[in-house]
C-alpha cells in the first residue's frame, strides 16, 4: 500500500491524501518530523479551514506533542 501511495505523489506532488497518508506512515514510525513536514504539504494544498485542514493541522498539533 506504501508503494502505491508513494506512486500517487510520484505522479502529483500536490496530492492531499497521498501527503496524509504518507505523513500517517511516519507518524506511525515514530517518524514526528516528517509526519509534520508531510501535513504541512497537505494543508497548503487544502483550504484551511476545511474539516481536511482542520483534520491535519490538528494532527500536526499532537505530533508535536509526541516528539
Amino acid at each position: 500500500a506504501l508503494a502505491l501511495v508513494q506512486r500517487a505523489l510520484a505522479l502529483d506532488a500536490k496530492n492531499s491524501t497521498a501527503l496524509g497518508l504518507m505523513g500517517l506512515n511516519a507518524y506511525n514510525n515514530k517518524d514526528f518530523k516528517t509526519a509534520v513536514n508531510y501535513w504541512h504539504k497537505a494543508i497548503a494544498v487544502l483550504n484551511k479551514e476545511s474539516p481536511s485542514g482542520k483534520f491535519w493541522a490538528a494532527a500536526i498539533e499532537k505530533a508535536k506533542l509526541a516528539s
